[in-house]
């Protein structure tokens, strides 16, 4: 059995969601006056190796991962998460650089890129919400994705476990309109999709915030981005100085989460 396998099939699984880490190649260049994302990221791994690794089983990467789109900054992720020696399940963002990604991430045995993740009490499926060749930055469930959303959930079929889809953008408005103009667009008939489902929650990225928004009995959470988070309830570009992550305990009951958000000093 490897390692993976030996991980995720305890009756309780932690896992961390990391979103928006926005890193560039070069250490020293600046994601917003004041913020450098590269060591915003270092300084949220520091804080899991210290709080929450020991009895973290996987990662979540949910997007938006580079800022400069460049293999070396994907590379800079690898060699980073590596050190946690966790297996890593990740989704492009609107900001990433697909083709590079895949690249970089494909030579590491920990990085995987999967439409289904199957764990004792929980079904997890994973989503590409990034419209090719939009640079506004809103999503998009192609017709290739959504397909890979049919076949899941006809895969899973009637089932006792609890179904979570796992995404870049986000499917419900969070309150912060500076952000909600930029969800993903064709929404309507994925909500359909998950509803028909009853798929129990949704995790995004894309919003800069720790978030918990409960629609038509759907649960919506978002974790913090590393390097800085939007203000709650914009409608213009403004962020805060503070960086985090968010973790999750799944059990046969259910799920809960708790987010870490500290001030970037």
């Amino acid at each position: 059995m490897s390692l993976v396998n030996q991980q995720l099939v305890s009756d309780a699984i932690k896992v961390i969601q990391l979103t928006d880490t926005h890193v560039f190649s070069d250490d020293q260049k600046f994601y917003y006056p004041g913020i450098r994302s590269n060591q915003t990221f270092d300084a949220v791994l520091q804080r899991i190796q210290q709080n929450d690794l020991a009895d973290t089983q996987c990662i979540f990467l949910t997007g938006d991962v580079s800022q400069d789109e460049t293999k070396e900054s994907y590379q800079y992720i690898v060699d980073r998460l590596t050190m946690l020696n966790l297996p890593v399940y990740w989704v492009p963002g609107n900001h990433d650089n697909v083709s590079a990604m895949t690249e970089v991430f494909a030579q590491s045995k920990l990085f995987f890129r999967i439409p289904r993740l199957s764990l004792p009490h929980w079904e997890f499926i994973f989503l590409n919400t990034q419209l090719v060749g939009d640079t506004t930055g809103i999503g998009y469930v192609s017709a290739v994705e959504m397909k890979v959303l049919d076949d899941a959930l006809a895969q899973i079929g009637e089932t006792n476990k609890s179904i979570a889809v796992v995404l870049h953008h986000h499917l419900t408005e969070v309150g912060t309109p500076f952000i909600d103009r930029l969800m993903v667009q064709n929404r309507a008939e994925v909500l359909q999709k998950l509803m028909a489902a009853r798929v129990k929650l949704v995790i995004h990225g894309h919003v800069h915030g720790d978030y918990r928004v409960i629609r038509d009995e759907i649960v919506f959470e978002s974790a913090p981005a590393t390097c800085a988070q939007l203000k709650k309830g914009i409608t213009e570009f403004a962020v805060e100085k503070k960086i985090g992550y968010k973790t999750y305990c799944f059990t046969s009951r259910g799920y809960d989460s708790v987010t870490s958000l500290w001030e970037n000093n």
